[in-house]
C-alpha cells in the first residue's frame, strides 16, 4: 500500500483547542507558533487518532476546559492510495467517500474524486473512546479497528521522555511493538526470574538474610526469605530491559545513557521500523539535542522520504532547511488566548480574518516569506518582527531600541528584518499580516501605494516619515547648522574614507571652487541647498543595474544617524513620532 496522506484534520474541544480545521501539505509540514499556542496539541490529536495502543486512558484534562460532558472529536480525511491492498490483506471493505477540490463528495464520482477514509475518534462523557470510519452522509459507519490503525501507521516522536520509552520494552512502546512485545516480554521475564541472585551473594549478606529468616520464623511469618527480582506495582520488570550498544554484554552501554538527540533519533527510527515504511510521521521539536547541522540533515533526509510528515519547531536551522525543500510552512495562531484580533481588510486577508475565532494554521505561501524563512528565519520566531525597509533602517532601529530597552533588546522578542528595499517592504508586511503575524515597520514615505500602507498602519506600529521624506532627509533636515557642517566627518566614520573625499564630493555637488572651507561652502550655498547636496551624495537614487552606495547606506550608517538624532537637545518635534513608535513597541512586547 502506498503512503497514507492526511488531506484534512478537524479537532473539536480537545485539550486547549476548541476548534481547528486544517488541510496539511502531502509531504513535509513545518508548524511555527508561540509557546502554548497549540502546536503540540495538534500532533497529540493526530497521534491519538491513529494510535494502535490498547491501553490509552483519557483524563478530564484531555477535554477542552475540562468539560467532560461536551466530549471531544478528532477527525481526519485520509487518502490510502491503493485501497485494494487493504482487501488483499484481509481487511473488510470500509465505507469510502470522495475527495475533490478540498471537499468530501459521494462515490462513485464522475469528476475524478479521490477515494478517502473519514476516520473519527469521539470521546464520550464517560471518558471512553469510540473509533469509527464514517461513510457518506454520516449514515454508514464501521469500526476503525486497532489493526486498521496499525496498518495505516504512524511514526511519532515527542519532546518529553517518550524517547526513552521507545528504546525499552515498555508495553506499547515502539521497540515493544516492533519486537511483537508479548512473546519477547515473556522470554525476558523467564530469563530474569531464573537469575540466581541469592545464590551469588557473598557470605555476609547471606548470613544477614538467615537472621531475618529466623526472626520471621519466631513470629510465624513466611520464611525462609531470599533476595530476588520483584516488580513494582504498575511497572513491568521487562520495562527495565532495553537496547544496549556494544559488541558484548560486559562492554555494552544502555542506549538510554547516550545523548538526548541520539536517543530521540533512535526512537524515531524504531518507530519507523514498527510501521509501514511510508507511515505518517509526527515529530515535536526535532531540534532537541541536535547540533544545527544535524538538524539540517534530519530535515533534508525527512523531506527526501516519500511520506507525509508534520513537525513543530522553534529552531532556525530546521526552518531554514525546510524552506529549501518541498514543504509547507505554517503558523499557529490562537486569537482566543491572545485576545481580540483586529478585523482588517489587508489584501487577501478578509477571509482569514473572519476565520480567526479559534485556533488557525496559516500557510506561509508567499515567496517573500519563504525567502525570509531561508535567510532570516529568526524573524519568524520573534515576538514582534520589525520590518525595516533596508539595512540602513535596521541600524537605525537597532540604535533606537538600545536606547529604549538596552543592549539586550532582542530578549523582548524583537527582530529587525531587512526587507531589502522599499518595493519589497510592503508585500512583506502584507504577507506577514496574512499569515497572522504581529509586526512593526520602519519605512520611508516614497509617495507610492499610500492606501496599502495606510491599511498596514491600521494593523502595525509604523515609523514612517512624512511628506515623502527618506530617513536621511527626515533627520538631516532638523539638524542645527553646526552639526550639518560636520556631516562629511560622519561619512568618514561609516565608510572609512577620509572626510576630505566627502567634502570634495559636496563641493562638486554645489559647483563651488576649490579651496573653500566647509563654513564658507555652507554660507555660500545656504542651508537648504547644502542639505540637498548632502542628500544627493549620502543617499543617491538607485541606478537601474546596481544598488546605490551612499554615505549612510549601511547598518553602521543607520546606527550613526539614530545616535545623532538621540543626541539633540532640546528634543526636536520629530522625536515625538519616534517616542510614540517606541511606546507602541514596548506595549506590544511587554511580558
Amino acid at each position: 500500500m502506498t503512503s497514507a496522506i492526511i488531506r484534512r484534520v478537524e479537532i473539536q474541544r480537545f485539550r486547549g483547542i476548541r476548534s481547528l480545521t486544517w488541510t496539511p501539505h502531502p509531504r513535509l509540514n513545518i508548524i511555527l507558533g508561540a509557546a502554548d499556542s497549540g502546536k503540540s496539541t495538534v500532533l497529540e490529536a493526530i497521534a491519538l487518532l491513529f494510535s494502535a495502543a490498547a491501553n490509552y486512558s483519557l483524563s478530564e484534562f484531555d477535554y477542552y476546559r475540562r468539560n467532560v460532558e461536551a466530549g471531544f472529536l478528532i477527525q481526519a480525511v485520509v487518502s490510502l492510495g491503493d485501497v485494494a491492498a487493504l482487501r488483499e490483506e484481509g481487511f473488510p471493505a470500509p465505507p469510502m467517500q470522495g475527495w475533490l477540490n478540498g471537499n468530501l463528495t459521494d462515490l462513485p464520482d464522475e469528476g475524478g474524486a479521490e477515494p478517502v477514509l473519514v476516520c473519527r475518534l469521539t470521546a464520550t462523557k464517560d471518558q471512553e473512546t469510540l473509533y469509527e470510519i464514517i461513510g457518506a452522509g454520516g449514515e454508514i459507519r464501521a469500526p476503525f479497528s486497532r489493526a486498521m490503525r496499525r496498518r495505516i501507521g504512524l511514526a511519532r516522536l515527542g519532546v518529553a521522555d517518550r524517547g526513552d520509552r521507545d528504546i525499552r520494552l515498555v508495553q506499547g512502546g515502539a521497540l515493544d511493538r516492533y519486537l511483537q512485545g508479548q512473546e519477547v516480554r515473556q522470554t525476558v521475564m523467564q530469563a530474569v526470574l531464573k537469575t540466581p541472585i541469592h545464590d551469588q551473594l557473598e557470605a555476609g549478606p547471606k548470613s544477614a538474610l538467615e537472621t531475618i529468616s529466623k526472626g520471621f520464623e519466631a513470629r510465624n511469618l513466611p520464611n525462609p526469605v531470599r533476595l530476588g527480582l520483584v516488580g513494582t506495582p504498575g511497572v513491568s520488570l521487562a520495562a527495565s530491559v532495553g537496547l544496549t550498544v556494544g559488541g558484548s554484554d560486559p562492554d555494552a552501554l544502555p542506549l538510554a545513557a547516550w545523548g538526548t538527540g541520539t536517543r530521540r533519533l533512535a526512537a524515531l527510527e524504531i518507530s519507523s521500523f514498527g510501521v509501514s515504511a511510508n507511515a505518517i510521521a509526527v515529530i515535536d521539536e526535532p531540534e532537541t539535542g541536535l547540533e544545527p547541522y544535524r538538524q539540517r540533515v534530519f530535515i533534508r533526509d525527512l523531506a527526501a522520504h516519500p511520506r507525509q510528515a508534520i513537525i513543530t519547531t522553534h529552531a532556525q536551522a530546521v526552518l531554514s532547511q525546510a524552506s529549501s525543500e518541498s514543504s509547507q510552512i505554517w503558523r499557529m495562531s490562537n486569537p482566543i488566548a491572545n485576545g481580540a484580533t483586529k478585523q482588517l481588510k489587508i489584501e487577501g486577508l478578509g477571509q482569514h480574518a473572519a476565520e480567526m475565532q479559534s485556533h488557525s494554521l496559516f500557510a506561509l505561501e508567499d515567496s517573500q516569506l519563504r525567502g525570509i524563512a531561508k535567510e532570516q528565519p529568526e524573524s519568524l520566531f520573534a515576538k514582534l518582527p520589525i520590518v525595516c525597509e533596508g539595512i540602513t533602517e535596521v541600524g537605525f532601529a537597532t540604535r533606537l531600541f538600545e536606547q529604549r530597552f538596552g543592549a539586550g533588546f532582542s530578549c523582548r522578542g524583537l527582530y529587525c528584518l531587512d526587507a531589502g528595499g522599499h518595493f519589497k517592504a510592503l508585500p512583506i508586511c502584507q504577507a506577514l499580516l496574512r499569515a497572522g503575524f504581529p509586526l512593526a515597520a520602519v519605512v520611508d514615505d516614497e509617495g507610492k501605494k499610500a492606501g496599502s500602507w495606510s491599511q498596514v498602519g491600521m494593523a502595525a506600529a509604523m515609523l514612517r516619515w512624512q511628506d515623502g521624506a527618506c530617513l536621511e532627509s527626515a533627520v538631516l533636515s532638523i539638524m542645527p547648522d553646526d552639526m550639518l557642517q560636520e556631516v562629511h566627518h560622519w561619512g568618514e566614520q561609516v565608510s572609512h574614507r577620509s572626510a576630505v573625499h566627502q567634502l570634495a564630493e559636496l563641493r562638486q555637488e554645489l559647483e563651488l571652487e576649490k579651496g573653500l572651507t566647509v563654513q564658507q561652502m555652507f554660507q555660500r550655498a545656504g542651508r537648504d541647498r547644502y542639505i540637498s547636496a548632502i542628500l544627493a551624495r549620502a543617499c543617491p537614487r538607485p541606478a537601474a543595474d546596481r544598488k546605490p552606495r551612499g554615505w549612510f547606506k549601511s547598518y553602521e550608517g543607520g546606527y550613526l544617524i539614530a545616535g545623532k538624532l538621540l543626541s539633540l537637545f532640546p528634543k526636536p518635534a520629530l522625536m515625538t513620532q519616534v517616542e510614540e513608535f517606541l511606546t507602541a513597541i514596548e506595549k506590544a512586547t511587554a511580558a
